[in-house]
């Protein structure tokens, strides 16, 4: 609902579905560098936008970025790279239950 109209105005701005992915990856990147471990909502909207146009997410990194109300039902995520990324309000496919590694640092 919110965001078939921004999909129609991205299309009308940047015309190819290659020419917006360039574009949001390049504002992830812009957040990469100086936006990292603060919080908004930024991270989240790149990620939402990207599944609603159905691109591979392969390779993608997240890592460090507040990611919150992603929608990630019905998406995936192999090879996409979370570490130390805060999904608060996330919606994924299924519970994720069980620990598959723990990291523990003196510090």
């Amino acid at each position: 609902m919110i965001l078939a109209p921004l999909i129609t105005r991205l299309y009308t701005t940047f015309k190819t579905k290659q020419n917006i992915e360039s574009q949001l990856q390049r504002l992830l990147s812009k957040l990469k560098a100086e936006y990292i471990n603060t919080p908004g909502y930024g991270g989240g909207n790149i990620l939402n936008i990207l599944c609603q146009l159905k691109v591979n997410l392969a390779g993608y990194d997240f890592s460090h970025l507040h990611i919150w109300q992603a929608y990630l039902q019905d998406v995936t995520l192999h090879q996409v790279n979370f570490a130390h990324t805060n999904l608060m309000k996330s919606t994924f496919a299924e519970i994720l239950s069980g620990v598959a590694s723990v990291a523990i640092s003196s510090d």
